[in-house]
C-alpha cells in the first residue's frame, strides 16, 4: 500500500530505547580509546583541568546556598 506510515516500535532494555544503548556502548568504546592513548590525555588535560575547576566553582556556590537556606530556616523557626 503506498503513502503508509507504519510505526517501528523500539526495542526497550532496562527501560533504555536500543539506540540509547548502542550510543553508549559506541561513547564508553571511544572513551577507552582515548585513555589508552597517552598524548590525547595529555592533550586534554588541561580541558578537563578547566572543567573541574568549573564544576567544583559551581558545587561551592551550591553548597553555600544550601548552607545559607539551612540557616535561614533555622532563623525562622527560632523567630516563631
Amino acid at each position: 500500500m503506498r503513502g503508509e506510515v507504519t510505526m517501528v516500535k523500539e526495542e526497550k532494555i532496562n527501560g533504555f530505547e536500543k539506540y540509547e544503548i548502542e550510543s553508549a556502548v559506541r561513547t564508553l568504546r571511544e572513551a577507552e580509546a582515548i585513555k589508552a592513548d597517552p598524548k590525547m590525555m595529555e592533550a586534554i588535560a588541561p580541558f578537563i583541568k578547566k572543567e573541574t575547576a568549573a564544576m567544583l566553582k559551581v558545587a561551592k556556590i551550591i553548597t553555600s546556598r544550601k548552607e545559607l537556606r539551612e540557616k535561614a530556616a533555622e532563623l525562622e523557626a527560632k523567630d516563631l
